[in-house]
């Protein structure tokens, strides 16, 4: 079995991603340090990770920007074209290779999951895997819960961390 992460193993999510939002939300005014810091308290609630871009834009209208102005910005990057961009160059293969070898293969993500799995969707790599997991916190919990009754093969785990 494979279990695969999908932020920074299969997508570019802090180098690329962050770095061009926040390059955008810098041209209407927000600071690189605003950003992170609001970043920060948009993508947890109490021990949850909740972040999504309705969310980050309500936290940085108390900063005292535009929420409808944040929340456009922010939603520019979640169309096809843009989130392509950041798939890794070699995922796909990478995808197409183990899908291969017939055993079953899982997409293990951490997020807010209505938000995380629209950029499966758009991405189109929803099809590679056999099951979708969006956990709201920590992957070790439901890690465990997979890895407990299998002892007899190999099993992988693919992650960033």
């Amino acid at each position: 079995m494979f279990i695969i992460d999908f932020d920074d193993t299969l997508f570019d999510t802090r180098v690329g991603y962050s770095r061009m939002r926040i390059s955008a939300l810098k041209k209407i005014g927000v600071s690189e340090e605003i950003y992170k810091e609001s970043y920060l308290k948009a993508r947890e609630e109490k021990g949850v990770v909740a972040y999504n871009h309705q969310r980050h834009a309500e936290i940085l209208a108390s900063y005292g920007f535009d929420k409808k102005q944040i929340f456009f910005v922010l939603e520019k990057f979640v169309k096809k074209e843009i989130l392509k961009k950041f798939l890794f160059v070699d995922s796909i293969y990478f995808l197409k290779k183990i899908k291969k070898l017939g055993q079953k293969i899982i997409l293990l993500s951490s997020g807010e999951k209505k938000f995380q799995k629209n950029k499966f969707n758009m991405l189109g790599i929803e099809k590679y895997f056999d099951e979708i997991i969006i956990v709201p916190n920590e992957k070790k919990k439901i890690l465990t819960k997979l890895l407990k009754n299998i002892k007899d093969k190999k099993n992988w785990f693919i992650n960033d961390k």
